[in-house]
C-alpha cells in the first residue's frame, strides 16, 4: 500500500545481512491505492538498503479489494513499476498467480521477469517464468514457521549468472 511497512522490516533486514541468504524486497500492490504513492512508500522503505535479489511487486487479487476496472489497476501498476525502476536503476520482477497474470500482467509487462505462483501444477501461461512458487508449506532451518518453496527456471549456474546481472 501507500503507508504500510512491515513492523519487523528493519530487524529482518539487519538479521538477514548476517546470514548467507540473499536479501530481497517486495511490495504488495494495492488495487485501490495510487501507484505513485505506493512507489514512494516502497522507495522510502528500501532507501540505502542493499539487495542481492530482484525488487518484486506482488500483484494478485487474493488479499486485495475487488476491482471493476482492469485498465485502472494496470495503469497504476505501470506507474509504480516505472517510478521504482527509474529511481533504482533496476528492473522489477512481478510476482503473481495465473489468474492475476491473465487479467493484469499479460501483454502489459513483457520486459519484466515473472515469478509465478501455481500450487497444483507447473505454470500454464504464455510467458517464460523466472521463478515458480510451487508451495507455501516448506520448512527451512532457522525459520520459525512454514516458508514458500520456489524453483528457478534454469540451472544452478544460470541462477548464479542471473544474480550477478542484478
Amino acid at each position: 500500500g501507500k503507508t504500510f511497512v512491515d513492523r519487523n522490516f528493519e530487524l529482518n533486514y539487519k538479521n538477514s545481512r548476517l546470514s548467507s541468504v540473499p536479501v530481497g524486497f517486495y511490495h504488495f500492490f494495492r488495487f485501490n491505492r495510487d501507484g505513485k504513492e505506493q512507489a514512494q512508500n516502497f522507495l522510502n522503505t528500501i532507501r540505502g538498503k542493499k539487495t542481492r535479489l530482484p525488487l518484486v511487486v506482488d500483484v494478485e487479487e487474493w488479499g486485495n479489494v475487488k476491482v471493476k476496472s482492469t485498465e485502472k489497476v494496470v495503469s497504476e501498476l505501470q506507474i509504480f513499476v516505472r517510478l521504482v525502476e527509474l529511481s533504482t536503476g533496476k528492473r522489477m520482477m512481478i510476482y503473481t498467480n495465473e489468474s492475476s497474470y491473465n487479467r493484469f500482467i499479460r501483454g502489459n509487462f513483457g520486459r519484466n521477469d515473472l515469478w509465478i505462483c501455481s500450487f497444483n501444477s507447473k505454470p500454464n501461461i504464455d510467458k517464460r517464468w523466472t521463478l515458480w512458487q510451487h508451495s507455501h508449506k516448506g520448512k527451512f532451518e532457522g525459520a520459525s514457521g512454514l516458508v514458500d518453496l520456489n524453483t528457478f527456471n534454469g540451472s544452478r549456474d544460470e541462477w548464479r549468472q542471473y544474480l550477478r546481472k542484478l
